[in-house]
């Protein structure tokens, strides 16, 4: 009975370990979302999580923050924009990136900082180009075509 004892003291102190720490977790950055294709100007956006509504920073990865995670900075980030929400309200806010210019990269590494209650988040986006959806359908050819096996020849 005493183990017992000793462990549900043990659980019930983790237990309330974790619930009072949760809420340092609500800082986070959500997942891209691109609209755009390959050759079309730049249209992605993502959500990004605030502890509350209070001041923020969210910002392009300059050299030094791609350095950070071993990474090297292309020279296109330099051609995004970043667009904060017009609406300051809330905790959660959905920042846009676009560029002016279409794209013909197939792949990058988009890192992006964001500031907020004395936390810093550094996050990479990897960036790729689905070429499969837009080859298949030039490989397939006409669908009403129909293959026609060649003879087989013996000597």
């Amino acid at each position: 009975m005493r183990i017992n004892l000793k462990t549900g003291i043990l659980f019930s102190t983790v237990f309330a370990i974790f619930l009072m720490s949760s809420p340092a977790f609500a800082f986070s950055v959500g997942d891209i979302q691109i609209k755009s294709k390959f050759g079309e100007v730049f249209d992605a956006s993502f959500e990004i999580s605030l502890d509350h509504d209070g001041a923020y920073e969210v910002v392009l990865g300059d050299l030094s923050d791609y350095q950070k995670l071993g990474l090297i900075r292309p020279s296109l980030v330099d051609s995004l924009t970043l667009e904060k929400p017009a609406v300051v309200s809330g905790v959660k806010k959905v920042i846009r990136i676009s560029s002016k210019n279409p794209l013909f990269f197939p792949f990058f590494n988009l890192v992006i900082l964001a500031k907020h209650n004395s936390g810093t988040l550094l996050e990479n986006f990897l960036v790729t180009v689905d070429f499969q959806k837009g080859l298949v359908l030039n490989a397939l050819g006409r669908k009403n075509k129909k293959l026609i096996p060649s003879p087989i020849r013996s000597k």
